[in-house]
């Protein structure tokens, strides 16, 4: 066991980083607060579909079913164990990871040993399986109903063709019914193992409680390498522009992308965030543009993020607007604009300074710091020393990203409009 403690003064955070013998990572971050905030993230998502080792595929639904039925314990339903001791559950599958949660105001160790168990000791039947086939095919199609899901979708086909970075991660209803417990537990095997998994606690709790119930719940857990999973494979450059389409919606909703990654290059923390600081300078609401164009009633709402998921890096614009078309192209023309004559120096401090006050002010949220922990440590950093990576990026450094990966040809769009438009 390696126990290694760490203390930020610019944030004045603090945790202890415990990885056990056999891989397993737990992180220990002390917050007076009333809710106990607790997540386990494996690494393993819905775009990882094959795996290195053994040759075998597991398509894009495989990750989030196998989410499922994770709840399923030989103590019985872990969502029922958890709400009897006063616990709020939950989990969700992305593109790179999948994470178990839960909060409580009390019985956190009780709770904590119900999370521990589920992930390493799930227990799931043919008739359970089969009983979840119904649950997720509904859920499919509630979020093929929803029009920004949808888009979204749309925009990430445009960026990186049909992959399974852009498919939904539960997967189409057709192979949901061919899921069976004999694949899941193949799954469950390559890719839950201790090393691939780390451990979340955030609040006011006792550290080597902790340490000893994690280390009781995993002592029968083996050490050893889990399965590794083949990028999955997407185009050198976007594969359209635009795509449009008519649905419910009362105005027009788009979702702009603007793709930055490069074949072969891994995103430091470094670039994300001057990533994060341009999208800032482009489109928070205290920018130029932001008022330009909401002058010019090119939007009613917009909001920006960035994302790094695998092999792949884009920031996004999404929202409402009349005039998507419109929207993208003035977007199109500040971008060149800005990449000849670079950001004044006072903008990008204040912007900074705004971003950095907005990552600590996170940190008083157990789940956002949680969350945020294990994103970072799965992509090989530490979230504490991202707010001084932030504050050291150089307004150079930024104005050269975005002359060099802002392209024209690397912003699509995907647009709904409302089915009273269409012709």
């Amino acid at each position: 066991m390696q126990i290694t403690r760490k203390s930020f003064e610019s944030t004045d955070e603090k945790y202890t980083r415990v990885v056990f013998d056999n891989g397993f990572t737990c992180y220990i971050i002390p917050k007076d607060v009333n809710s106990p905030y607790a997540a386990i993230g494996v690494d393993f998502g819905a775009s990882d579909t094959l795996c290195k080792e053994t040759g075998e595929e597991f398509p894009v639904g495989t990750a989030h079913f196998l989410e499922h039925k994770m709840f399923q314990t030989k103590n019985g339903d872990a969502f029922a164990l958890f709400a009897d001791r006063g616990a709020a559950s939950n989990a969700y599958t992305a593109s790179d990871k999948t994470v178990y949660n839960f909060s409580c105001t009390d019985n956190l160790y009780e709770n904590l040993d119900i999370l521990l168990d589920m992930v390493f000791n799930a227990h799931f039947t043919k008739k359970s399986v089969e009983k979840e086939k119904g649950i997720i095919a509904q859920e499919i199609k509630m979020y093929a109903d929803n029009p920004r899901w949808r888009c979204y979708r749309s925009l990430l086909e445009l960026m990186y063709g049909k992959s399974p970075v852009s498919s939904d991660p539960c997967g189409t209803v057709d192979y949901i019914y061919s899921v069976t417990p004999e694949l899941l537990n193949r799954c469950r095997k390559a890719a839950y193992s201790p090393d691939k998994m780390v451990l979340c606690v955030c609040g006011n709790v006792d550290e080597q409680k902790i340490i000893e119930l994690t280390q009781k719940a995993i002592s029968g857990v083996r050490s050893g390498k889990g399965g590794t999973f083949y990028p999955p494979n997407i185009s050198r450059k976007p594969a359209g522009s635009r795509n449009a389409v008519y649905g419910d919606v009362s105005s027009p909703v788009f979702n702009m992308g603007i793709r930055l990654d490069t074949p072969g290059h891994i995103v430091s923390a470094y670039e994300f965030a001057a990533v994060e600081i341009i999208m800032n300078l482009l489109y928070g609401k205290s920018s130029d543009l932001y008022s330009e164009l909401y002058v010019k009633g090119l939007f009613e709402t917009i909001g920006d993020d960035c994302q790094t998921s695998r092999n792949t890096f884009f920031a996004t614009v999404s929202g409402v607007s009349a005039y998507p078309d419109a929207f993208r192209a003035s977007a199109c023309e500040k971008i060149l604009e800005y990449a000849e004559k670079g950001f004044s120096q006072e903008d990008f401090d204040r912007t900074k300074k705004a971003i950095y006050g907005d990552l600590v002010f996170s940190c008083e949220s157990p789940e956002s710091v949680c969350d945020s922990v294990i994103s970072f440590h799965m992509e090989g950093d530490d979230f504490f020393e991202y707010p001084a990576t932030v504050a050291s990026v150089k307004k150079e450094d930024a104005e050269m990203l975005l002359k060099n990966r802002f392209l024209r040809e690397n912003i699509c769009i995907s647009i709904i409009f409302p089915k009273e438009e269409e012709k």
